[in-house]
């Protein structure tokens, strides 16, 4: 490893994803002088065992092999140590990043000493629009996002502009910042991006959209290996979202929202039970954790 540090730190947290995990690398060695960056990879993945190995035809990498899956928070708070970067950038394994990107971004939080926190413009693997940075999240605004109203997200045709949060596929932050805050809240899982920007936002940062830097983002990374713990997450971290964010009546709305919802999805796949198997056992139990949850306060 070079003496001076890098410009910039990236983390990757690997979950089964090694097949994308290698082109997204790709992209980076290709586009960027190896002088300006570093890459800091936590693998939940403790069956991987090839990972490592292939990972040294790449220079100035940490690898970092945890026993367990600890989660995406918790994993980029340990890489967070290993990090000499002025900016870190927390990327997805299943990106590609667009020629001249991670230099527009890098150029942008170093031109704009007010903006703690950028995000690019994302495409899917077709270069369809794929919305990445988002209006300030409410109870209501989840409700309409359950029942499939399309929430407000930045388009790249508006331009650079001011908003509330960004994905944390593809999220670049200061390191003082990150520092200050204390790393992202481990409690939270699927909506820790949206805390993490709203805390950097309380201390008087911005938070930007920059559409001229560009990654392609499959979207199809480690979730789709544990149906169960996804719909666990994505239903019961919304609840532990809003507890820090709204008052008592808005947090009992969505939690008999949610309750309804999933009710009434569980009464569907076990209906289905007879005809149909796949993932249905493992949505069955997700909904059902998710209830119980819901009535519990649990939150795994």
């Amino acid at each position: 490893m070079k003496d001076h540090p890098p410009i910039l730190s990236i983390i990757y947290v690997n979950y089964n994803s090694s097949e994308y995990l290698r082109d997204s690398l790709t992209s980076i060695y290709r586009d960027m002088s190896i002088d300006l960056f570093e890459v800091i990879i936590v693998n939940n993945s403790p069956s991987d065992f090839v990972l490592e190995e292939w990972l040294r035809q790449f220079q100035n990498i940490t690898f970092i092999q945890n026993t367990e899956n600890i989660g995406f928070p918790r994993a980029n708070n340990k890489a967070f140590s290993h990090c000499r970067g002025k900016l870190y950038l927390l990327l997805n394994p299943d990106t590609v990043i667009q020629p001249g990107s991670l230099t527009n971004l890098i150029t942008f939080m170093l031109d704009n000493k007010q903006v703690g926190v950028v995000g690019p413009q994302f495409v899917d693997a077709k270069e369809n629009f794929q919305p990445s940075a988002f209006g300030h999240p409410t109870v209501i605004g989840t409700i309409r996002q359950q029942l499939g109203l399309s929430a407000w997200s930045a388009r790249p045709e508006d331009g650079t502009q001011e908003v509330d949060w960004i994905s944390g596929a593809c999220l670049m932050v200061r390191s003082d910042i990150i520092r200050q805050v204390a790393g992202l809240d481990e409690n939270l899982f699927w909506i820790e991006d949206a805390d993490l920007c709203i805390r950097i936002q309380q201390l008087g940062w911005k938070v930007y959209y920059l559409p001229e830097a560009r990654i392609i983002h499959f979207g199809e990374g480690s979730a789709k290996t544990n149906v169960r713990l996804k719909i666990r997450r994505q239903y019961l971290n919304k609840v532990g979202f809003f507890k820090k964010y709204s008052s008592r009546w808005e947090q009992c709305l969505l939690k008999l929202f949610i309750f309804i919802e999933v009710l009434t999805k569980l009464i569907i796949r076990i209906v289905q039970w007879p005809f149909t198997r796949g993932d249905l056992i493992d949505r069955i139990q997700g909904y059902w954790d998710v209830e119980i949850g819901i009535l519990t306060g649990k939150n795994w």
